[in-house]
């Protein structure tokens, strides 16, 4: 499901990158990420509303020419 809404993302918009974030407490997350091709591109401190406190936060990208390679390998 997170692949359809990736390559609708990236089928609509004219979008070259898709940002995510996960929490450094939620690895599962990060993992579906990896596994959708998404690259860790940086890590700080942001305030969580939720926590209310800084947490740390884990932001990934995924390049549409990544993409793009992923798809063609997998067909």
């Amino acid at each position: 499901m997170a692949r359809d809404a990736i390559a609708k993302a990236f089928e609509v918009c004219d979008w070259n990158v898709l940002v995510a974030s996960t929490w450094h407490d939620n690895p599962a997350s990060a993992a579906v990420l990896r596994k959708c091709g998404f690259q860790h591109w940086q890590t700080h401190y942001e305030r969580s509303v939720a926590r209310r406190v800084p947490t740390l936060l884990h932001q990934h990208r995924l390049m549409r020419t990544r993409w793009d390679r992923l798809r063609t390998v997998a067909q």
